[in-house]
């Protein structure tokens, strides 16, 4: 499969979907070069070009496709990529938090995932969303509790502790 293997494994680590656009900049080659390796990976029923709605232009073919193209990356390949995902992601407008907060865990940068965990969370309970703040406030504090003690943990458990209390509150 060649250079449609990199593509793959690539693409697994941005997600089930994946624009070309992002694929690109991960990669760091235009758009245009891909044409040729997803054309293999769509004729090989591993991608599939995604809905039209959608803001995805492909998605892989089953979760099972992309869990094996993801592990078939080492770790220390992977996490840089979650890497270089995480920096293209942050430098966009109006990205959703819970996708940095992905990234950033991935590629082992614990407090900004914790910070993007907690605005997930907050931005969850601005719009009711009383049981997905719970969800996405305790994962921040999963993530929170692996930092190095100190002030800005404990300053940032607290707001994570309050905004999950509200939502819990809200719940039952």
């Amino acid at each position: 499969m060649g250079p449609a293997k990199a593509i793959a494994q690539t693409a697994s680590c941005i997600g089930r979907e994946f624009s070309i656009d992002l694929l690109s900049k991960v990669i760091g080659q235009p758009p245009a070069s891909l044409s040729a390796p997803l054309a293999t990976l769509t004729d090989a029923g591993i991608l599939l070009p995604s809905a039209l709605h959608s803001k995805s232009d492909f998605a892989f073919n089953h979760a099972l496709i992309r869990d094996a193209a993801y592990e078939s990356l080492m770790f220390k390949d992977r996490q840089a990529l979650h890497g270089k995902i995480l920096s293209i992601l942050k430098a966009q407008p109006n990205v959703r938090p819970e996708l940095i907060a992905q990234h950033a865990e991935s590629a082992g940068e614990l407090t900004e995932a914790g910070q993007a965990w907690l605005r997930a969370g907050k931005s969850a309970a601005d719009r009711w969303a009383n049981k997905e703040a719970e969800r996405l406030t305790t994962r921040a504090l999963n993530t929170i509790s692996k930092w190095e003690p100190g002030e800005a943990r404990c300053l940032t458990e607290i707001s994570c502790r309050l905004t999950r209390g509200d939502a819990l509150g809200a719940v039952f």
